[in-house]
């Protein structure tokens, strides 16, 4: 069973009864506990597990949606809980001669939390922008040196790079001088 953050007023306060109410059990009920003899949750303790999961990111709207949460209470089977104490008690001469031993039984309640939030920022998308075009030129410029300086054909594509190739040179030339005998045609 579940608690909804749209159900009460948004379930910020939470009461012991109704996180039992939510796991199906009462305190009253019998343990299913291995030691329980019989006994009651309230006399054996219980453990309790309760997930809270949040959500506002399902969707593409970039985290705008308004923020929900749910409360999921389990309760773990065949568990008990209980925390042993020894108390020493000193004599006039300050040695330990008794001891008290208190046992007690309560319900433990564990609280993890999952889901998907998120926020739209700006600020943050125009900083990732400029971090990958930074990472862009930063390899197009480690690119183009190591062509240049580093790989065995580099005066070829020094040549394709920085003047032109030499099929577009021709190409060039061919046009010029046909623009020269037109000229001169005419």
């Amino acid at each position: 069973m579940s608690l909804n953050s749209s159900e009460r007023s948004r379930v910020d306060k939470l009461l012991l009864k109704d996180i039992l109410q939510a796991a199906n059990i009462s305190l009253d009920d019998t343990s299913d506990a291995m030691n329980s003899n019989g006994r009651s949750y309230r006399k054996n303790g219980v453990v309790l597990q309760v997930l809270i999961d949040y959500r506002n990111a399902e969707t593409f709207t970039f985290g705008t949606n308004k923020m929900s949460y749910s409360y999921h209470v389990r309760h773990i089977p065949y568990s008990d809980y209980r925390v042993k104490q020894e108390i020493p008690i000193p004599d006039q001469e300050g040695n330990i001669n008794q001891r008290v031993v208190l046992k007690r039984y309560t319900t433990r309640i564990e609280f993890s939390q999952i889901g998907k939030i998120g926020r739209f920022s700006l600020s943050s998308l125009l900083l990732q922008l400029a971090s990958l075009m930074g990472l862009l030129t930063l390899t197009a410029t480690i690119i183009d040196t190591i062509a240049l300086y580093v790989i065995p054909n580099k005066e070829m594509y020094r040549q394709y790079v920085f003047d032109s190739s030499p099929e577009l040179r021709k190409r060039l030339e061919s046009e010029k001088e046909d623009e020269k005998t037109k000229s001169k045609v005419e």
